[in-house]
């Protein structure tokens, strides 16, 4: 079985949906990219925080 490091991970859509998906990938340890219009839901996907305290 592979490892959750080896796993990667693609988020169109960083809304409410898509940002708390993502960071519960994140936090699995897996390869996470996200992608959105919104240049600061990207930002703070980067550090791995929710957006408006999700």
């Amino acid at each position: 079985m592979k490892t959750g490091s080896e796993f990667h991970v693609g988020i169109v859509g960083l809304g409410s949906m898509g940002m708390g998906a993502a960071l519960s990938c994140v936090r699995a340890g897996l390869s996470t990219w996200g992608a959105d219009l919104n240049s600061n839901a990207c930002a703070t996907l980067k550090r791995g925080r929710c957006l408006r305290g999700f």
